[in-house]
């Protein structure tokens, strides 16, 4: 059954009413392997309610949300930053119909009301990853793609092609790029994702950069960089092993946390958290600088296949 068009009051009613981002402390204990993951150990997550959130939103954003905007539309929400201190949560659902023919497909969905945001359908390409990414009204919202080795992803909004526009306009902007470490020579080891974003703006949206090459965005001296947290080594359980509290439930190489990178050092506050719940349903936490956007083309890089780094 195709869904109801909404309009944008409907959007913010929504907000209003169902419980998108819920408020949890959480303490469970989770291993994660380079070859496995299982529960290990403690941890407590701040987050945010979806109705207190659109309260303060339409009656006083300045007491707790200082740029957060009034959120009219589907595309305005996907596109601006968790606000700081808080984390949302989704669920990313993987089509079980996907095949090699008419390529993977992934949902995004709130985790408290199941509700559908976005799709990401896999273009098919001898030898790259190309996505498009759109809201769940089939609106074009974003681009994705690898290269050869799968060492690095690019993410881009709306727009054209540099080599292909006819005014500088029309250029569409760079929203992320994910690199990840070439493993062919480190079998078994952790490896390392380094992901570069847009700084964000006071209203929550990433400052635009435009991608006249595919470095625009990597060569921008006022970006965001964060990292993977490196997994520990468990001598008693032969298995490196990280905290994802209890939103992880299986054991996977693809379940990651990932974490702001200040004076070439991790903060400790996450912004990242991702991981399998079932073999289709995957459990996303996102918190500041992400925006639902980046964060849901991050996780999906990381479960394509890579020649140089599976």
């Amino acid at each position: 059954m195709t869904e109801p068009q909404t309009s944008k009051g409907d959007f913010q009613e929504d907000l209003h009413t169902k419980n998108i981002i819920k408020e949890a402390s959480s303490k469970n204990h989770l291993l994660s392997s380079q070859r496995s993951v299982s529960i290990l150990s403690e941890e407590s997550r701040k987050p945010y309610n979806s109705t207190k959130i659109s309260q303060d939103i339409s009656k006083s954003i300045k007491q707790n949300l200082n740029y957060y905007p009034v959120i009219v539309d589907e595309v305005t929400f996907l596109n601006t930053a968790i606000p700081q201190g808080y984390t949302m949560q989704f669920q990313i659902i993987k089509d079980k119909e996907s095949s090699r023919i008419n390529g993977a497909q992934y949902s995004l969905a709130t985790t408290s009301d199941n509700k559908h945001l976005m799709t990401a359908q896999k273009g098919f390409s001898l030898c790259c990853s190309n996505f498009n990414i759109k809201t769940s009204k089939n609106e074009p919202i974003g681009e994705m793609s690898s290269n050869m080795l799968g060492t690095q992803f690019q993410l881009f909004g709306k727009g054209t092609k540099a080599s292909k526009a006819t005014h500088p306009n029309q250029i569409r902007t760079q929203l992320g790029v994910f690199e990840y470490e070439n493993m062919i020579l480190k079998s078994g080891q952790p490896k390392t994702i380094t992901c570069t974003i847009p700084s964000i703006q006071k209203n929550g949206s990433p400052r635009e950069v435009k991608s006249f090459d595919d470095n625009s965005l990597v060569d921008d001296k006022s970006v965001i960089k964060l990292q993977n947290q490196k997994p520990a080594w468990n001598s008693n359980i032969q298995a490196y092993v990280l905290n994802f509290s209890e939103r992880v439930k299986m054991p996977s190489v693809k379940n990651f946390i990932m974490k702001q990178v200040q004076n070439g050092q991790l903060m400790d506050q996450e912004s990242f958290q991702f991981g399998f719940a079932s073999k289709n349903i995957l459990n996303l936490d996102v918190s500041y600088p992400f925006t639902p956007l980046q964060a849901f083309a991050l996780a999906i890089s990381n479960l394509e296949s890579k020649i140089a780094c599976d």
